[in-house]
């Protein structure tokens, strides 16, 4: 039965910084925003602060200045409850349920973001500050963290992993799936109760430790070496193994939820919902930037910081996906495919279609079927 640890009452890196013995966090961070004179004087305006744009654009650096300036950790609490973590759109190929990443160096994980998929990490090689809801603690090479849908979180590495040095370099692996993407019932079988469990557990963000701990990262290789249904059986059996832990820890607290607008933002859902509705036809710009309420140049500007690419891009993606699903079942030709997946031309659909897949529409079905 899997032992859960709650966090402690005040986040550990804040409770360093509350004592003069400091090796745990760089203050160099701190000095990236404001003159060193003000923050070896520990001058800073509580006020002015709190009223900055530039303040609330990064969580760690808000609740490392509170902690130094000697405000109550409920405070820095406050602060982080202000902030606005960035919906992110996560992309996955048409042909997979969901994505397996070996990455070695920061991307996705460098701002404060949430996601409607669970994210599964492992630190191979790395060290910085990690934010997961209202918890900040210090991740190390070695960590191993589930964090539930839509919980934000946030991995900020220390500088020395996000230079181009050969010797030091960040190195993880990261797994993206959402909770249904093995049907909409599968977690309701009684069977499945403990996977379950542990995906609602999730939602606090866990810590796993214990000695299934080395199986789950094996797990995680398996994954990326295989395709197809094995693919699919060792993620099954990497939620197993984090199910029958012996030591984890929650990292956020338990009265910790996002706010409504953070985890339901109308405007990119109303843009997700009318674009899946309306891919067949000519979407123009001005058309959808009507549907999100702002003008066609803010639209491409506010699009792309929530998503990591054009709307253009985001569009391709969803005709290429349904083109995935008509190849698969096999119940048109390819021409009819191209127009039913909302290409106005054969030349276009081709290109598209093997810039995503990386295979042309009827190699990609051949293959499918060979399999």
């Amino acid at each position: 039965m899997a032992i859960f640890e709650e966090p402690a009452n005040c986040s550990f890196v804040i409770f360093r910084l509350k004592f003069p013995s400091i090796n745990l966090i760089d203050f160099k961070i701190l000095w990236s925003m404001f003159p060193e004179s003000q923050i070896s004087s520990g001058k800073f305006n509580k006020q002015a602060a709190i009223n900055s744009e530039k303040f609330f654009q990064n969580s760690f650096q808000s609740a490392l200045i509170s902690a130094a300036d000697g405000w109550s950790f409920e405070s820095s609490r406050l602060i982080l409850e202000r902030m606005k973590p960035q919906l992110l759109k996560i992309s996955k190929s048409p042909a997979q349920s969901f994505t397996v990443r070996h990455d070695l160096k920061p991307g996705m994980n460098n701002k404060f973001h949430y996601h409607p998929e669970a994210e599964l990490i492992y630190f191979i090689k790395g060290k910085g500050a990690q934010f997961i809801g209202d918890s900040i603690s210090e991740f190390k090479s070695g960590d191993l963290v589930l964090v539930g849908a839509n919980l934000p979180h946030y991995w900020r590495f220390d500088e020395d992993f996000t230079t181009v040095d050969p010797e030091n370099y960040a190195d993880f692996k990261v797994v993206h799936f959402s909770e249904k993407f093995l049907g909409e019932y599968f977690l309701d079988m009684p069977e499945n109760k403990l996977i379950k469990d542990i995906l609602d557990k999730a939602k606090r963000g866990i810590r796993i430790e214990g000695a299934n701990k080395k199986k789950v990262t094996q797990m995680l290789d398996y994954m990326l070496e295989t395709e197809g249904t094995d693919r699919i059986i060792y993620m099954i059996q990497a939620l197993q193994e984090i199910a029958k832990c012996d030591q984890s820890g929650f990292l956020s607290s338990i009265g910790y939820s996002p706010a409504k607008e953070e985890m339901n933002n109308d405007r990119i859902q109303d843009i997700y919902d009318y674009t899946f509705a309306n891919f067949r036809n000519r979407i123009e710009l001005k058309e959808i930037a009507d549907v999100a309420r702002i003008s066609p140049n803010s639209f491409c500007r506010y699009f792309k910081s929530f998503t990591q690419k054009t709307y253009s891009q985001f569009l391709t993606e969803i005709k290429v996906g349904q083109a995935c699903k008509l190849l698969v079942d096999n119940r048109l030709n390819i021409k009819q495919i191209c127009y039913e997946s909302g290409f106005n031309n054969f030349t276009s659909f081709h290109k598209c279609f093997k810039g995503i897949t990386g295979k042309s529409p009827l190699s990609y079905q051949r293959e499918f079927m060979a399999s």
